[in-house]
């Protein structure tokens, strides 16, 4: 994936018998939006390889892609994860990201809805979060249906710092018992971030 091939894209209606899709490489520019969008085949996304630096996945780039079930992030660095761009992946069970690293001028960002409705998300994890703003709705429902692995969900920080934790954020994750935050320095956790995950959940963090 080149940074032509990245701003360019391709309509989802050429894609929509893809299985597997593979990214590599150093994205600058955006991804286009829902050039994915609908490819309700698609199970396998390897972007283990994809280092985002200062490009954008659009927005509903990967929305309805019903079949994914893991997804990898190698590191970001003042990148983008736009609006709803994997919203309503209902088979997504496992999301990884690596480092995500902003500026004092420009935090990355995982923007509004970009995981919403992803109900059989049970396992979060993020690595080193530094200027990083996860916006309103941003993993909203996660864990809110039937689980694929257990019946309870982990969401895991590494480390966190200036990281904003927006509105609604994490709203309604039904089965999201244990939340994780390893040393936070300058963590801002909105009104309602939370609201309506498990009624017994447990939170840990380590300074």
């Amino acid at each position: 994936l080149d940074d032509n091939t990245a701003s360019n894209g391709y309509g989802s209606a050429d894609l929509t018998t893809l299985r597997d899709l593979t990214l590599k490489g150093t994205l600058t520019g955006e991804f286009k939006s829902q050039a994915f969008k609908g490819c309700t085949k698609l199970t396998t996304l390897d972007m283990t390889g994809l280092t985002i630096n200062g490009g954008k996945i659009g927005d509903s780039a990967f929305e309805g892609c019903t079949k994914l079930e893991t997804l990898t992030f190698n590191d970001i660095t003042e990148g983008t994860i736009g609006n709803a761009a994997f919203k309503g992946c209902t088979k997504l069970e496992s999301v990884t990201f690596g480092k995500i690293t902003g500026t004092e001028l420009k935090d990355a960002l995982i923007d509004q809805d970009a995981f919403t409705g992803c109900t059989k998300l049970g396992e979060l994890t993020f690595g080193d979060l530094e200027h990083v703003t996860i916006d309103q709705n941003a993993f909203k429902n996660l864990a809110s249906g039937t689980l694929a692995s257990s019946s309870a969900a982990k969401l895991q920080f590494a480390k966190l710092t200036d990281v904003d934790i927006n509105a609604s954020a994490f709203e309604g994750g039904a089965k999201l018992k244990t939340i994780q935050f390893g040393a936070a320095d300058g963590l801002n956790i909105a009104s309602k971030a939370f609201a309506g995950c498990a009624t017994n959940a447990s939170a840990t963090l380590t300074f």
